[in-house]
């Protein structure tokens, strides 16, 4: 899940498919912070130093390793 103080949208990654929804409160993890900086962390254009994490961090390191192919 990604959280801002905009909203918030729960990331569901499958084998074969990611769907993004928004407002659902129960997450396995969580990245939070200023709108641009988890824009910017989540295309690969900023580091996660302004974030902050809760739960499965291999889950974090997942998505975000997946947006490496569409992002470079």
């Amino acid at each position: 899940m990604f959280t801002t103080a905009g909203g918030s949208w729960c990331v569901r990654l499958a084998p074969d498919a990611v769907t993004v929804t928004t407002g659902e409160p129960d997450a396995d993890a969580t990245v939070s912070g200023d709108p641009v900086d988890v824009l910017l962390w989540l295309w690969r254009r900023g580091g996660a130093g302004n974030l902050s994490t809760t739960g499965d961090a291999a889950l974090i390191a997942v998505l975000h390793d997946l947006m490496a192919k569409p992002t470079l």
